[in-house]
């Protein structure tokens, strides 16, 4: 399994009260696409910081491509993401004063990976970005370059996981359709596991499973606050 979780729950340390997540039970299989779904506030983002590492679970299982992260501490679940996790975050996390090639190098840095120079361009030439435009800072980008670049960073160090957080908001229609169809080529190219979250449920053509958050965390359902 690429996520098996069991009797999860978290809540933030700064409201203990608050459930978030009351997960009983749920996984994702090696290999598989799946779109998750849920209105804004459900606990998407929650969910896949866990997954990633960047939260602490601290009730319940969380394992990852077969790795349990509720035993690592911050620095092992640190060096885990970097090694096996790609992440595309909402807001892209570039580094502004960084041009682009090195924005993308710098995962394979931290990744503690062999993937180079020309690794990276021709990541980027998949994603329709020339080498010219790799020489320009990230501050200097269009948000449809920006998130491309994004992509090129979570896929540098040939990760087995791919998390994708709302990604499209800030794109129209047309850069919307065009960066779906790319990231599904390439998750599928590269056979990766896709983890995509969006509240816009028209995204969700070609993933081998959609679902709602809510379908599987209780604290929806339960009167608790999420």
């Amino acid at each position: 399994m690429a996520v098996s979780i069991q009797q999860l729950r978290f809540a933030y340390p700064s409201d203990t009260a608050k459930t978030v997540l009351n997960i009983p039970e749920w996984s994702v299989a090696q290999g598989e696409s799946v779109f998750l779904h849920g209105p804004s506030g459900t606990g998407k983002s929650t969910l896949l910081n866990l997954l990633a590492g960047i939260l602490q679970c601290r009730e319940g299982t969380l394992e990852v491509l077969g790795h349990s992260l509720h035993t690592m501490s911050g620095r092992q679940r640190d060096r885990f993401r970097a090694r096996h996790i790609g992440f595309v975050f909402q807001q892209f996390n570039l580094i502004p004063y960084l041009n682009v090639l090195d924005n993308v190098l710098l995962a394979s840095y931290f990744a503690d990976r062999a993937s180079g120079r020309e690794d990276a361009l021709t990541l980027l030439q998949e994603l329709q970005l020339d080498a010219e435009l790799c020489r320009k800072k990230a501050s200097e980008l269009s948000v449809g370059q920006q998130q491309r670049v994004a992509i090129a960073r979570a896929l540098i160090s040939k990760p087995e996981m791919l998390i994708v957080d709302e990604p499209t908001s800030a794109l129209d229609t047309d850069n919307r359709d065009i960066f779906m169809q790319l990231l599904l080529e390439l998750v599928q190219r590269h056979q990766m596991t896709l983890l995509f979250v969006s509240h816009d449920r028209s995204l969700d053509r070609g993933f081998h499973r959609s679902v709602s958050l809510q379908e599987f965390n209780q604290a929806a359902h339960a009167g608790e606050s999420i």
